[in-house]
């Protein structure tokens, strides 16, 4: 650089301008990169007595607005995908679930109440039925130990007939009856 380049140079960064080199020196970039942010209005220049030169302070603001934008445009690429990405487990888990539901491992709720709800009437008569049941057998004991005994013994011969009744294959055969509506609904859609 001659002196004359030197104290143009000087000349121009006292009054706030700097050349496309001066600047890509100080960002340590190349000066095509410096010409590609002015081109994307990163940077700004104004024509000077020296000719068109970069108003340093203008830029500084200009580029930190441009990196700010940049910055908010990756943030919002990443919430995107993070929403997308986040949708995508949430449909991967429904089908997953529906799937356990056709297959019978996973169970309707309304399946299971109309289910529990027929065990409950079942003991709610077996329960209603004990008095009936017991009381001529009960009639002539006479101590606590035989009367409690006896009881035990009624109350677990109606549980065990209570067990017998339960049939977990009921939830399934729901389950199936409800996958099979599904499948005819489809075809008929078709």
């Amino acid at each position: 650089m001659s002196i004359e380049d030197r104290d143009t140079s000087k000349a121009e960064e006292k009054a706030g301008y700097a050349r496309a080199e001066t600047l890509a020196e100080w960002f340590g970039v190349t000066v095509r990169t410096i010409q590609r942010y002015r081109a994307d209005g990163a940077l700004v220049t104004e024509k000077t007595k020296w000719g068109q030169r970069y108003h340093v302070l203008k830029s500084c603001r200009a580029f930190i607005s441009y990196l700010l934008k940049k910055l908010d445009t990756a943030e919002e690429k990443q919430r995107a995908i993070r929403a997308d990405a986040d949708y995508k487990e949430r449909k991967a888990e429904i089908l997953r679930l529906e799937l356990d539901r056709l297959q019978g491992r996973l169970l309707d709720a309304d399946d299971v109440e109309l289910v529990i709800n027929g065990i409950i009437v079942s003991v709610r008569g077996a329960m209603m039925s004990l008095p009936g049941r017991l009381a001529k057998d009960l009639a002539p004991l006479t101590g606590e130990n035989e009367v409690a005994q006896k009881l035990k013994q009624e109350v677990t011969a109606l549980l065990n007939e209570l067990a017998l009744k339960y049939d977990p294959a009921e939830f399934r055969r729901l389950a199936e009856e409800k996958g099979k509506s599904l499948a005819n609904e489809d075809s008929d859609e078709e």
